[in-house]
Protein backbone atom coordinates (compact mmCIF):
# COMPACT_ATOMS: atom_id res chain seq x y z
CA UNK A 1 0.00 0.00 0.00
CA UNK A 2 1.31 3.45 -1.07
CA UNK A 3 0.05 6.53 1.22
CA UNK A 4 0.73 10.21 -0.05
CA UNK A 5 -0.83 13.46 1.60
CA UNK A 6 -0.88 16.80 0.74
CA UNK A 7 -1.81 20.23 3.03
CA UNK A 8 -4.80 22.74 2.09
CA UNK A 9 -3.73 26.07 2.09
CA UNK A 10 -4.58 29.52 2.70
CA UNK A 11 -3.67 33.29 0.97
CA UNK A 12 -1.96 35.51 2.83
CA UNK A 13 -2.48 37.72 -0.13
CA UNK A 14 -3.98 38.07 -3.82
CA UNK A 15 -6.86 35.51 -2.92
CA UNK A 16 -9.28 36.53 -6.06
CA UNK A 17 -6.43 38.22 -8.23
CA UNK A 18 -4.58 35.64 -8.70
CA UNK A 19 -6.80 34.31 -11.53
CA UNK A 20 -6.47 37.31 -13.28
CA UNK A 21 -2.48 37.05 -13.57
CA UNK A 22 -1.71 39.16 -10.40
CA UNK A 23 0.57 38.26 -7.89
CA UNK A 24 -0.50 36.08 -5.17
CA UNK A 25 1.29 34.45 -1.42
CA UNK A 26 -0.35 31.07 -0.14
CA UNK A 27 0.74 29.16 2.75
CA UNK A 28 -0.04 25.52 3.54
CA UNK A 29 -2.06 24.99 6.61
CA UNK A 30 -1.44 21.46 8.93
CA UNK A 31 -5.16 20.22 7.57
CA UNK A 32 -4.33 17.20 5.25
CA UNK A 33 -5.79 15.26 2.76
CA UNK A 34 -4.64 11.26 2.79
CA UNK A 35 -4.67 8.85 -0.27
CA UNK A 36 -4.32 5.61 0.25
CA UNK A 37 -3.58 3.51 -3.20
CA UNK A 38 -3.33 -0.27 -3.58
CA UNK A 39 -3.45 -2.26 -6.30
CA UNK A 40 -7.13 -4.11 -7.30
CA UNK A 41 -8.85 -5.92 -10.10
CA UNK A 42 -11.22 -2.40 -10.80
CA UNK A 43 -11.13 1.34 -10.28
CA UNK A 44 -12.52 1.94 -7.22
CA UNK A 45 -12.71 5.58 -5.32
CA UNK A 46 -14.03 5.56 -1.77
CA UNK A 47 -14.33 9.02 0.52
CA UNK A 48 -16.56 9.98 2.78
CA UNK A 49 -18.93 10.62 -0.10
CA UNK A 50 -18.67 6.94 -0.62
CA UNK A 51 -17.56 4.27 -3.00
CA UNK A 52 -17.64 4.24 -6.65
CA UNK A 53 -15.55 3.84 -9.99
CA UNK A 54 -14.52 6.28 -12.37
CA UNK A 55 -17.56 9.08 -11.29
CA UNK A 56 -17.44 12.59 -12.77
CA UNK A 57 -19.92 13.36 -10.22
CA UNK A 58 -19.26 12.08 -7.11
CA UNK A 59 -15.10 12.00 -7.23
CA UNK A 60 -14.38 14.68 -9.88
CA UNK A 61 -11.18 15.30 -9.26
CA UNK A 62 -9.88 11.91 -8.49
CA UNK A 63 -11.94 10.55 -11.64
CA UNK A 64 -9.84 13.18 -13.47
CA UNK A 65 -6.60 12.75 -11.88
CA UNK A 66 -7.12 8.44 -13.15
CA UNK A 67 -7.51 8.93 -16.38
CA UNK A 68 -4.89 12.03 -16.77
CA UNK A 69 -2.12 9.30 -15.25
CA UNK A 70 -3.48 6.52 -16.97
CA UNK A 71 -2.28 9.04 -20.23
CA UNK A 72 1.38 8.61 -18.48
CA UNK A 73 0.92 5.07 -17.56
CA UNK A 74 -1.47 1.99 -17.91
CA UNK A 75 -4.11 1.80 -14.76
CA UNK A 76 -6.13 -1.31 -15.20
CA UNK A 77 -7.02 -0.99 -11.19
CA UNK A 78 -6.21 0.82 -8.52
CA UNK A 79 -8.31 1.45 -5.08
CA UNK A 80 -7.79 4.77 -3.90
CA UNK A 81 -9.28 5.47 -0.27
CA UNK A 82 -9.51 9.22 0.26
CA UNK A 83 -9.08 10.66 4.16
CA UNK A 84 -9.32 14.16 4.42
CA UNK A 85 -9.31 16.89 7.57
CA UNK A 86 -9.96 19.93 4.95
CA UNK A 87 -13.90 20.31 5.07
CA UNK A 88 -14.90 20.42 1.17
CA UNK A 89 -16.33 23.85 0.08
CA UNK A 90 -14.01 26.11 2.88
CA UNK A 91 -11.99 27.77 0.78
CA UNK A 92 -8.44 25.68 2.04
CA UNK A 93 -8.13 23.93 -1.29
CA UNK A 94 -9.54 21.03 -0.83
CA UNK A 95 -10.07 19.89 -4.02
CA UNK A 96 -6.20 20.91 -4.51
CA UNK A 97 -4.93 18.57 -2.12
CA UNK A 98 -7.07 15.47 -3.04
CA UNK A 99 -5.47 15.66 -6.72
CA UNK A 100 -1.96 15.91 -5.27
CA UNK A 101 -2.36 13.33 -3.30
CA UNK A 102 -4.22 11.36 -5.65
CA UNK A 103 -1.16 11.98 -8.16
CA UNK A 104 1.79 11.39 -5.81
CA UNK A 105 0.25 7.96 -4.45
CA UNK A 106 -0.55 7.28 -8.60
CA UNK A 107 2.74 8.76 -9.55
CA UNK A 108 4.48 6.24 -6.33
CA UNK A 109 2.56 3.41 -7.58
CA UNK A 110 3.00 3.25 -10.91
CA UNK A 111 6.76 4.11 -10.83
CA UNK A 112 5.81 7.07 -13.49
CA UNK A 113 8.79 9.06 -12.09
CA UNK A 114 7.07 12.30 -11.68
CA UNK A 115 9.06 15.52 -10.27
CA UNK A 116 7.87 17.81 -7.40
CA UNK A 117 6.88 20.56 -10.86
CA UNK A 118 5.48 18.20 -13.08
CA UNK A 119 3.27 16.89 -10.21
CA UNK A 120 2.01 20.60 -9.54
CA UNK A 121 1.61 21.07 -13.23
CA UNK A 122 -0.51 17.96 -13.83
CA UNK A 123 -2.82 19.14 -10.81
CA UNK A 124 -3.33 22.55 -12.04
CA UNK A 125 -4.18 21.36 -15.53
CA UNK A 126 -6.82 18.62 -13.93
CA UNK A 127 -8.12 21.42 -11.43
CA UNK A 128 -8.82 23.39 -14.61
CA UNK A 129 -10.31 20.53 -16.53
CA UNK A 130 -12.87 20.45 -13.52
CA UNK A 131 -13.27 23.62 -12.59
CA UNK A 132 -13.43 25.69 -15.80
CA UNK A 133 -10.90 27.94 -14.07
CA UNK A 134 -7.95 27.43 -11.92
CA UNK A 135 -4.67 29.29 -9.90
CA UNK A 136 -1.69 27.44 -10.03
CA UNK A 137 -1.16 28.75 -6.04
CA UNK A 138 -3.08 25.84 -4.84
CA UNK A 139 -1.87 23.02 -6.42
CA UNK A 140 1.44 24.38 -5.65
CA UNK A 141 1.10 25.37 -2.02
CA UNK A 142 -0.11 21.61 -1.98
CA UNK A 143 2.63 19.94 -3.73
CA UNK A 144 5.73 21.80 -2.13
CA UNK A 145 4.27 23.11 1.49
CA UNK A 146 5.05 25.91 2.93
CA UNK A 147 4.68 29.35 1.67
CA UNK A 148 4.94 30.20 -2.15
CA UNK A 149 4.42 33.36 -4.15
CA UNK A 150 2.81 32.74 -7.24
CA UNK A 151 4.01 36.20 -9.48
CA UNK A 152 1.82 37.96 -12.14
CA UNK A 153 2.21 37.46 -15.71
CA UNK A 154 4.65 39.92 -16.40
CA UNK A 155 6.92 38.54 -14.57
Amino acid sequence: MISCSAPGKIYLFGEHAVVYGEPAIGCAIELRTRVRAELSDSIIIQSEIGRTGIDFEKHPYISATIEKMREIVPIDGVHLKVDSEIPVGSGLSSSAAVTIASIGALNKMFCCGLSLEEIAKIGHEIEIQVQGAASPTDTYVSTFGGVVTIPDRGS
